[in-house]
């Protein structure tokens, strides 16, 4: 089931954010998901809300902006690292120091949380996984 999961985010999430398919995105979202972001207090909650979080985003940028990519299984978790001229910028008073690491957390082929981090150590420790060794 964690290979598919991988599979999901991959096409589902991130691909599909690429090509800024909202509607395959909303499919792989629970109606009840939740969205953490890095900044304290900066949550989304339901697919809505989570929705229009990710139309601004796009909104807001030229594309990803991705350099590289890492996926990480971890059961019922997948890490998503991003390294990129996008996570440059400070987010509001949070340096990203160019990457940004999320933990999705899937159940029955659907995304029912995210949680965005800085530090690659603490969405491993979230999701209960080891280092795999890429920095």
């Amino acid at each position: 089931m964690s290979q598919r999961n991988i599979e999901i985010v991959l096409d589902d999430f991130v691909d599909a954010f690429r090509r800024r398919d909202l509607d395959a995105i909303a499919r792989r979202l629970h109606p009840d998901v939740v969205w953490e972001g890095v900044v304290e207090g900066l949550v989304s909650r339901g697919r809505h809300e989570v929705l229009q979080f990710l139309r601004n985003a796009m909104e807001d940028s030229d594309g990803l902006g991705i350099e590289a990519l890492e996926l990480l299984d971890a059961g019922d978790h997948v890490i998503l690292g991003m390294k990129g001229l996008r996570f440059q910028e400070p987010l509001i008073d949070t340096d990203l120091g160019g990457q940004l690491f999320n933990v999705l957390t899937l159940k029955d082929g659907q995304i029912v949380h995210l949680r965005d981090y800085v530090r690659r150590e603490d969405a491993l420790k979230a999701a209960g996984a080891h280092d795999a060794g890429w920095r």
